[in-house]
């Protein structure tokens, strides 16, 4: 079978989080971008949830984890209390977080560069699921992470793709990485 039309077979799914979403105060673009983009190597988006910051996120994602090959999930990347994306991902996978020291180096030269004061809290966008694969972030300070299918052989667990909430940080990730 030909990768083409393996892709044919994989669902993807897309969950959004933030409250920020379903209070309306921010237009969510994220579900034309990617259907847009994954359309062109044969894949398509089967379904799209949207959840606030908090315990859907984790409910959510153990209903998807047996439905779908591909999850991409944005926002809750960034380093205030609401943003538990990647705690929430480790969690559920059984994956110790781990300090990226490359990560929190590049953070804090960012910030420095632009004059913006360190607060304890930034650090927490260093934290890596063990074995994730980090997704620069050019436009932004919170990185993506890539979590490849079955990261943990004890937890039967689809690619899963974290991606940050606003769309000037996520759509040139997307596109390059």
């Amino acid at each position: 079978m030909d990768i083409e039309r393996l892709l044919l077979f994989m669902r993807a799914v897309l969950l959004n989080t933030g409250t920020e979403l379903l209070a309306g105060d921010v237009h969510d673009t994220h579900l034309a971008f990617i259907a847009r983009e994954i359309f062109s190597v044969g894949l398509r988006i089967e379904e799209r949830r949207t959840v606030g910051d908090g315990p859907a996120i984790g409910e959510t994602l153990q209903d998807l984890f047996p439905h779908a090959e591909i999850i991409f999930v944005t926002g809750g990347l960034g380093p205030t209390s609401d943003d538990i994306t990647r705690d929430v991902v480790a969690a559920l996978l059984g994956l110790k977080l781990q300090e990226n020291a490359e990560l929190l180096a590049s953070l804090k030269a960012r910030l420095k560069a632009r004059r913006i004061k360190w607060v304890s809290s930034i650090a927490r966008q260093a934290l890596v699921p063990e074995g994730a694969q980090i997704l620069p972030n050019e436009n932004g300070s919170a990185s993506g992470l890539y979590l490849k299918t079955e990261i943990n052989p004890k937890i039967g667990s689809p690619h899963i793709f974290l991606l940050p909430g606003p769309p000037r940080e996520l759509q040139p990730m997307f596109r390059d990485s």
